[in-house]
């Protein structure tokens, strides 16, 4: 499991500098983590918010920054990512992010690929007669 602690990303509303200044933080904190590359093996990846205030923040906006940034430098690509928890947290005074990532174990592919073969029967997509 690798654990990395980033500053809180800019709004989707940011301009390109704020966005390329948040890119350079985060590399630097990827760097001093020592956190290596998942490459493009399928990962379980845990996000944890803590917001600066106290305003309503749509979660799903916060993953876009945050994901394009981490973007080479944990993985490849963000679509290689199979499990995705996001948990808003307690306010913090700057706010951050705190993430959880790892490489899906085989028997955690396996049960993915047993729920989404039951959940095809479920639906009359699959006969295994």
């Amino acid at each position: 499991m690798y654990y990395l602690i980033l500053p809180y990303p800019p709004s989707v509303n940011s301009t390109q500098s704020s966005i390329d200044e948040y890119r350079k933080e985060v590399y630097a904190c990827w760097l001093r983590a020592g956190c290596p590359r998942l490459y493009d093996a399928e990962s379980w990846v845990r996000i944890t918010v803590y917001p600066p205030d106290r305003r309503k923040r749509d979660l799903d906006n916060i993953l876009k920054r945050l994901l394009d940034a981490l973007e080479g430098l944990l993985f490849d690509d963000d679509s290689a990512i199979s499990i995705l928890i996001v948990v808003r947290a307690y306010q913090a005074r700057r706010g951050f992010v705190m993430i959880e990532a790892r490489a899906l174990s085989l028997s955690e592919k396996n049960a993915q690929t047993m729920l989404g073969m039951g959940q095809a029967w479920q639906q009359g997509e699959v006969d295994y007669d």
